[in-house]
């Protein structure tokens, strides 16, 4: 099987853990080989397809060994996520933080994209930190959400003394899964929470310095489950085809990676497909041709179950959606919708990755 990310022409997403479900919605909609199958997310103008430069389900315990660890408590990887054990410290300050990040900084650009899922518990589970930019233990910066929203915050560490360069108007719920999007651009970063077009902006902050992301978690509560990270970068800051890539994105990024404008007219012998629910969505896919382009309407699209199974490196996608018929390169089978077009891979907490809008 060959896999390709950016043959899905990527663009902003809302949607939470979209980075892997670059593939995810690969394998929801089929076996993918090149210039067969294309998915448009956005088909928004102007818009620059993304590549995903991390992808990390945390679903072998390998997965552990590409983070660094320091301070209290102790970090290993279970039941797919990434855990965070006892963290829970009378001794506060930026030397003694519980802290695990990425062992090696990922490409060098200025714009990038970070979606994760932080879990808490409910008795213990007063607050997380997401590193987004990391030098050593005396040099970094992060997004920190607190059970006190008044806590919360983007907060800056240098030389072993902390600022909070910015306030962020969301808080940590005990008990529940949090999805967190920070976009970074030229100057300024931005904080969102929630997941699809739920995810709601909740402060932002100008910060000058283009170094590469270097993410990470961190945590004063006892113990947090992190289920996921994502990390995206626009095409044109990879430099070559495949640069870039840590090797948690499965398949990595593509050699040749192909550009797909939005399609308005099918190609000789396609058909222009319109559907608004998951049965007409399972319907089309089912009785999908060369040149189709299937059209999805605003909305949710979810199957209950899991219909199909693929294996990649070693980790098992499951998908609610299945396409088993092949395009062609120049008749392929496209599925395009808007950014509230939602694919829902995770359907009853079953089945690999979460929400992804079109």
């Amino acid at each position: 099987m060959s896999t390709h990310p950016t043959l899905l022409s990527l663009r902003g997403r809302p949607a939470f853990a979209a980075g892997l479900v670059v593939l995810l919605v690969v394998l929801l909609i089929g076996t993918v080989v090149a210039g067969v199958v294309a998915l448009r997310p956005d088909r928004a103008a102007g818009a620059e397809p993304q590549v995903v430069v991390l992808a990390e389900q945390f679903s072998t315990s390998a997965a552990g060994d590409r983070f660094r660890t320091s301070g209290p408590g102790s970090w290993r990887v279970g039941h797919g996520s990434y855990v965070l054990h006892s963290g829970r410290t009378g001794l506060r300050g930026a030397a003694r933080s519980p802290l695990s990040v990425l062992a090696t900084p990922l490409s060098a650009a200025s714009t990038w994209q970070l979606e994760t899922t932080v879990r808490t518990k409910r008795a213990t589970g007063t607050e997380f930190s997401v590193v987004f930019a990391h030098r050593d233990r005396s040099d970094y910066t992060y997004l920190h959400l607190d059970r006190d929203r008044s806590r919360s915050g983007i907060y800056r560490v240098r030389r072993g003394h902390t600022t909070r360069l910015a306030k962020v108007d969301a808080a940590v719920t005990p008990g529940r899964a949090q999805q967190v999007e920070l976009r970074r651009t030229p100057g300024k970063i931005r904080v969102y929470v929630g997941s699809g077009s739920d995810a709601e902006y909740v402060g932002g902050t100008t910060l000058g310095g283009s170094a590469p992301p270097r993410p990470g978690f961190g945590s004063w509560g006892a113990s947090v489950w992190i289920d996921d990270l994502v990390v995206t970068v626009p095409r044109s800051a990879t430099g070559t085809p495949g640069s870039g890539s840590t090797g948690g994105t499965p398949g990595g990024p593509p050699s040749v990676p192909p550009t797909v404008p939005p399609t308005a007219t099918p190609p000789p012998g396609g058909r222009s497909v319109s559907v608004s629910t998951s049965d007409q969505l399972t319907a089309a896919l089912a009785d999908a041709r060369p040149g189709d382009v299937i059209t999805l309407a605003d909305g949710i699209y979810t199957t209950k179950g899991l219909a199909a199974s693929t294996s990649i490196g070693g980790k098992t996608y499951y998908g609610t959606f299945v396409l088993e018929r092949s395009g062609t390169a120049q008749a392929p089978i496209v599925v395009q919708g808007s950014r509230a077009a939602v694919i829902d891979g995770k359907p009853g907490d079953t089945g690999t990755g979460t929400q992804y809008g079109l």
